[in-house]
């Protein structure tokens, strides 16, 4: 949940999240960053439940991103952290005037959130939001599993399918050390393939 944004229209606090009547959500492996409020009332979260479950998550401010009529937050407040993400391109600002959908909300490499979720009592997806594998060494916090930089073994009878995010890519994608005669083929989504290769010694492509 980032750079969303609440003005005085629609009670002017919880820019991310605002709880009110007989809503007790429980939050978990989630990012709340970067939303913004035209009051105090919390920029991440105005919530009247004073016991919010917040544990393995990435919340803006710590607990003074939270706001309770109450004045008092009670948790519990677990595992959580307090850092930038490290999206690889969000939008631009807060609020209906900067485009989430041409942002991309994927971890960076060296983002706090890859490998710092929690899977305790939790029934997963098979998939993140990208469609890739949801837990990849151990589960990240937010919405796309980090997967790149991953390191595989090859022998002569190895075969395996990688899907990269984001696709198209503007990075470098790289292959060290591959075995004589390896053939690399790359395909589009629409299953065009625009490369192939095969490597004439053991070299990095």
């Amino acid at each position: 949940i980032a750079n969303n944004e609440a003005t005085t229209t629609v009670g002017g606090g919880g820019g991310g999240l605002f709880c009110v009547g007989n809503i007790w959500p429980s939050i978990k492996n989630s990012i709340l960053w970067g939303n913004a409020a035209d009051s105090a009332y919390g920029a991440n979260i105005y919530s009247v439940n004073i016991n919010l479950p917040i544990d393995h998550s990435d919340i803006e401010g710590g607990i003074a991103g939270i706001y309770t009529p109450s004045g008092f937050f009670g948790g519990p407040y677990t595992n959580n952290i307090n850092s930038n993400p490290l999206f690889i391109s969000p939008s631009a600002g807060a609020g209906i005037n900067f485009s989430g959908l041409a942002s991309n909300w994927a971890l960076q490499n060296t983002s706090p959130c890859i490998n710092a979720g929690d899977t305790t009592g939790l029934l997963l997806p098979a998939t993140d939001i990208a469609g890739l594998p949801r837990v990849f060494n151990q589960i990240d916090i937010g919405a796309y599993e980090w997967q790149l930089g991953t390191n595989i073994s090859l022998n002569d009878t190895f075969s395996k399918v990688i899907n990269t995010f984001p696709n198209p890519s503007t990075g470098l994608f790289q292959m060290t050390n591959l075995p004589v005669n390896s053939k690399i083929e790359i395909i589009n989504l629409f299953g065009k393939e625009i490369y192939e290769e095969t490597a004439a010694a053991t070299q990095t492509t």
